[in-house]
């Protein structure tokens, strides 16, 4: 038994089956010093040591079957209160082998059993909290334990002679130790099937997951550059409708510019995983498009390159999203560049404008004339900012006279014909007591006209 559990411990690398031999180890000793057996073939010559063999052996037993239950029962994660319990038991069952060379041996055995007695009615208890969630291994280990103590207790009335004396009940013990050993390990090995079959589920939980995946997601060699592993995603990505027929594509030949992979590569290399790294693929059919990808390399236990990682994500639309926006924005800077452009040309022409308007209204009288016997009184606002609008006095000779012009149009071009025509007013003051010929003079008439 202890064979075959060191066997299985060392394939499945299991340190339940190592607390479980290291148990087994010490119950076995524990019983042969009991029966003088260990004394007889082992260490006749030690007499100290086997007065505390004993204790010790019951104490190593304490350890070995609190570590067991922990790691077999999964307590940190069951039952934490419960996990602490026991790890205390081991601590006070190591200081009771340090003990065992100080204190005499009626004393120390004591002790060991009193906490053998802990740990066995806790093991019950505990299997059973745990066999309730329907956890198989610790009904059987509870079955086991059971049995176990079924023997102790029949060895305690052989011993107050309430059960009669024979072989049975003198070695009622042993047989629960062995039938508890046998037990426990149908118990590990059902544990292996759970764990089997826990594995498997998460397996195809797994599969299930990386096939469903709303984005692809591979698995690739390095030098070679070839695909150990590839979703459905990933293989319709780049145009391909089987996934095995994707599969046996080089990744270089999945890039747009072949050295694009040599440059990628030498990146891994050098940080060893990448996020979000942007890269342009080549589709089945030759078209390209924009990919996001996220990798990381996976070393052997040399430390050698084994395997990559990644996930890949179709980015071509958003790329192509973020151009038109990038394209709206620069011809939103140009719109409101020529925009700023045309209002600093309105101020300008604004201030010209006003300058003008300035200038216009300088060439109006800026007072009526008094002439006695009349009241003149003018008031002048252009349609826009400058018109062709005009008045203006003159008083000569005892005659006064006086123009009202209105230029067809609006705006600079009336005003310059105003400008002209106050010019040629001021400069015909002789003709003011003939208007007519004033007019004959600037040909605004023609002779028969007048």
């Amino acid at each position: 038994m202890i064979l075959y559990n060191t066997l299985l411990g060392f394939s499945l690398k299991d340190k339940t089956y190592f607390f479980y031999i290291f148990y087994v180890v010490s119950v076995t000793l524990f019983e042969t010093s009991l029966n003088g057996i260990s004394y007889q073939f082992f260490w006749k010559n030690f007499t100290y040591w086997n007065a505390v063999s004993i204790p010790i052996f019951v104490s190593l037993s304490n350890i070995g079957i609190s570590a067991f239950i922990i790691s077999f029962l999964k307590l940190k994660n069951n039952l934490p209160f419960l996990n602490k319990v026991f790890r205390l038991i081991i601590v006070s069952s190591i200081i009771c082998v340090l003990l065992s060379f100080f204190v005499s041996d009626s004393k120390i055995i004591k002790l060991a059993m009193l906490f053998t007695a802990i740990s066995s009615l806790l093991s019950i208890f505990t299997a059973f909290l745990i066999a309730r969630t329907g956890y198989r291994p610790a009904k059987i280990y509870l079955i086991a334990w059971c049995i176990f103590l079924f023997g102790a207790v029949l060895l305690a009335f052989n011993r107050f002679q309430i059960v009669p004396v024979n072989i049975f009940t003198e070695n009622t013990v042993q047989i629960g130790v062995a039938i508890e050993s046998i037990l426990i390990s149908f118990a590990l090995a059902d544990r292996i099937k759970i764990l089997q079959r826990e594995k498997e589920t998460a397996q195809e939980e797994y599969i299930a997951l990386f096939n469903n995946l709303n984005v692809g997601a591979y698995r690739n060699t390095d030098g070679e550059g070839r695909f150990l592993k590839a979703n459905p995603v990933v293989a319709r990505m780049f145009g391909f409708d089987d996934v095995d027929e994707f599969m046996k594509m080089q990744v270089a030949d999945l890039y747009a510019d072949p050295l694009d992979r040599k440059t990628f590569l030498q990146m891994m290399r050098a940080n060893g995983e990448c996020r979000n790294h942007e890269l342009l693929l080549k589709r089945k059919d030759g078209s390209f498009f924009y990919a996001s990808l996220t990798a990381k390399m996976h070393y052997d236990k040399e430390n050698k390159y084994y395997y990559m990682d990644g996930i890949i994500e179709d980015i071509t639309e958003l790329k192509n999203t973020q151009r038109e926006l990038e394209k709206a924005q620069l011809e939103s800077i140009e719109s409101l560049r020529k925009t700023f452009q045309i209002e600093s040309e309105l101020n300008i022409f604004k201030n010209e404008m006003d300058l003008a308007q300035k200038i216009q209204q300088s060439m109006l009288p800026s007072k009526t004339p008094k002439v006695e016997g009349l009241d003149i009184v003018a008031w002048y606002k252009p349609m826009e900012s400058i018109g062709g609008d005009f008045y203006d006095f003159q008083v000569k000779g005892g005659y006064v006279g006086f123009i009202i012009a209105d230029v067809s149009g609006h705006g600079v071009p009336a005003a310059l014909i105003v400008s002209t025509f106050k010019t040629a007013f001021w400069f015909q003051e002789q003709m003011i007591p003939k208007p007519a010929f004033w007019f004959q003079e600037e040909n605004l008439l023609k002779p028969e006209e007048l």
